[in-house]
């Protein structure tokens, strides 16, 4: 194109050159108008001419104006239709400057998922897969499925959060053992109900870690379920299953059987639906042997489909219940009450009665017979069950001095206040038996025993009579004593006693004081009145003072116990309390060739209100052959429960008829006839 216009424009050059010169030679050239030859365009020049008279033609040219330029913008491609890249051509001349080229179609990204229906266990969920790329509303739906866990698996997350729960009686005795497991990360744990049942507290040991039971959070004793709150935060715990399990479905039995460290065992489904007395239960064939129960039932995903629980329905027996996680979620969660509420909920209170002595009490005389017993010289109380029958009942024994027997048995298989009673007085060769019923409504320290049946007419019938109304009174004192110690929930009350308890009369000790006095031979050494006593008991011989000491107010009651091999127990109660209490003072000495040598010493304090004749001592001080303090307490304690015996049967009747030492504050004493 430049070479072109450099030829024309010089051979126009040369045109007009030369004419100019020949015409210019002649005259002044008189031209025309210019005239378009050609006009430019975007690219060429234009030509222009005009003609002088003479004929001589001048030409010009007219620069070309260039292109005008439009672009055409990108069309980005869609997933499925074609783009194209940026152009520009020519509004003028319409000549292409840049054509645009194709770009292939994206294609859909199908990177965007959501769940339409989530999968369970037993059930295929939905996925939507939708495109993320812009303006594009394509999707499509896939169904999928959960992956089973293996076993190894699954019981290493159970392992997380199952562990042992220890239930326990109101001394700290062993009730039962079961499994549980965390349900939430705060301490809620789950286990059968059975297990805890009269249980006063548990323990749940997860791993290496101890925890106290502090509440009952919800329960049902129909479908033997239980959720219990521990003080714990941040626990592994299990994930319950949303899918209804299906027969024959694989699953996963975890508990802690017989204390051992986390276990599992496999099985299936036998019946997805179990009926029973009006629930549904899920019945398998997974171990269930000890304390599997109260363990999850795991699904093949690891998820807690239900609780191993203990449940017989009518005539249905060896079979594996599991109560299944619908009747857990329907749990009324409104009234947490303490492990001690729960137990006193679980039994009645005879029930309540049976299974603490068979759980605390060891087995006495027959296998038949386990019973927790206070025993002190010549007497015993015992709180027993009877296997055979089942039955919990009361009974006292005392041995007179005389070599007579008493026995009284109260019955406690009734929960409408009245109870049967056997009653026996002997003297090993003769006896006579009485059965009767006691109104626990009307009953009182004053009441006299009726009866229904009477053998025997060896002694007045009226003075045996009168001995089992006193043991009759002191064996359900001793029923009191039990259900105040080791019962947070029964009192006599409950078993329907309204008029047993007993007022103190505060002035008991004034009265045994001003009784001393009156009776007593006065000292004038030691500045004391004193009453005495002796009675010789085999070849040894017993000697009881009973003093008042005018300069310290004190009242003082003293045995001393003198051995027929020389040797002399000593043991003094001082009725005058201190802040400490009673105080109590002994000694053991020996006689020999240079009069008495004292071997020991002890003195120290007691308490009344809780004393009984198996209290242990406590000395502030202990003196001399200290390798066996703890056999010569049992004789102090033993020559201490004689001193009580002594006072109650011997000295407060003579003081007022209706005085015991229960006056003096012993209220938990039950000393013997002596």
């Amino acid at each position: 194109m430049k070479l072109k216009k450099l030829f024309v424009v010089a051979v126009l050059a040369l045109a007009v050159l030369l004419a100019a010169t020949s015409c210019s030679l002649i005259h002044e050239h008189t031209f025309s108008e210019w005239q378009i030859v050609y006009e430019p365009n975007c690219t060429s020049f234009g030509l222009q001419s005009r003609v002088c008279e003479c004929g001589h033609t001048e030409y010009k040219t007219d620069d070309a104006f260039g292109h005008t330029v439009v672009t055409e913008s990108a069309v980005a491609p869609t997933c499925t239709t074609l783009g194209k890249t940026e152009g520009s051509y020519c509004s003028t001349c319409g000549v292409i400057i840049s054509a645009q080229s194709a770009i292939a179609p994206t294609g859909h990204s199908y990177d965007e998922i959501i769940v339409l229906e989530e999968a369970l266990c037993n059930q295929n969920g939905t996925k939507r897969y939708s495109c993320t790329n812009a303006d594009c509303e394509s999707y499509y739906d896939e169904s999928y499925s959960l992956q089973s866990l293996d076993t190894a698996a699954i019981y290493d997350a159970a392992a997380q959060y199952t562990g042992r729960l220890i239930a326990l009686g109101n001394l700290g005795h062993f009730v039962d053992e079961s499994s549980a497991f965390v349900i939430s990360a705060d301490g809620k744990i789950l286990t059968s109900a059975y297990p805890i049942d009269n249980a006063y507290s548990a323990i749940f040991i997860l791993g290496d870690n101890y925890y106290d039971v502090t509440e009952v959070l919800a329960y049902d004793h129909e479908t033997d379920i239980a959720v219990l709150k521990i003080d714990a935060t941040d626990l592994p715990y299990a994930k319950f299953s949303e899918s209804e399990p299906v027969n024959g479905e694989t699953v996963y039995s975890v508990g802690t059987p017989a204390g051992l460290p986390v276990s599992i065992s496999i099985g299936a489904i036998s019946n997805a639906n179990r009926e029973i007395d009006g629930f549904s239960f899920i019945q398998h064939d997974a171990d269930m042997t000890s304390s599997y129960l109260g363990g999850p039932l795991l699904n093949r995903l690891g998820e807690v489909i239900g609780v191993n629980t203990c449940y017989y329905g009518d005539e249905i027996e060896d079979i594996n219940i599991v109560t299944r996680v619908s009747d857990i979620e329907a749990l009324d969660y409104s009234n947490p009450i303490s492990m001690q509420e729960y137990g006193a909920l679980t039994y009645t209170p005879v029930e309540q009665i049976n299974v603490w002595v068979r759980n605390y009490a060891t087995i006495q005389g027959t296998n038949n017979t386990i019973a927790y017993v206070i025993q002190g010289k010549g007497f015993y109380y015992a709180l027993c069950y009877d296997n055979e029958s089942e039955v919990s009942f009361l009974e006292g024994y005392w041995e007179l001095s005389s070599g007579y027997k008493i026995c009284v048995q109260i019955i406690l298989n009734n929960s409408d206040g009245t109870y049967e009673y056997h009653a026996l007085f002997t003297d090993g060769a003769k006896q006579n038996e009485v059965v009767g019923y006691i109104d626990a409504a009307t009953y009182d320290k004053s009441t006299d025993l009726t009866y229904d049946t009477y053998y025997g007419k060896y002694w007045t019938e009226s003075e045996v009579m009168a001995f089992y109304r006193v043991l009759t009174y002191n064996t359900l004192e001793f029923f009191s004593y039990c259900l105040d110690t080791y019962f947070d929930t029964l009192t006599l009350e409950t078993f329907g006693f309204t008029s047993l308890s007993y007022e103190r009369d505060e002035e008991a000790l004034t009265k045994l004081e001003n009784f001393i006095m009156t009776n007593g031979a006065y000292e004038e050494l030691t500045g004391s009145y004193v009453l005495s006593g002796s009675s010789q008991m085999g070849e040894d011989t017993m000697q009881f003072n009973l003093a008042y000491h005018t300069e310290t107010g004190n009242t003082v009651v003293s045995v001393h116990y003198y051995l027929a091999n020389g040797g002399i127990y000593s043991a003094y109660l001082t009725l005058n309390p201190s802040e400490d209490g009673h105080r109590f003072d002994f000694m053991y000495a020996t006689n020999g060739e240079d009069g008495y040598k004292i071997h020991n010493t002890a003195w120290g304090y007691l308490d009344a209100a809780t004393l009984t004749s198996q209290t242990k001592l406590t000395c502030y001080e202990f003196n001399g052959m200290n390798e066996y303090e703890d056999l010569f307490l049992i004789d102090y304690s033993m020559f201490l429960d004689y001193i009580m015996g002594l006072i109650n049967y011997s000295v407060m009747p003579s003081v007022d008829p209706a005085l015991t030492v229960a006056d003096l504050g012993f209220y938990f004493y039950f000393g013997g006839i002596i």
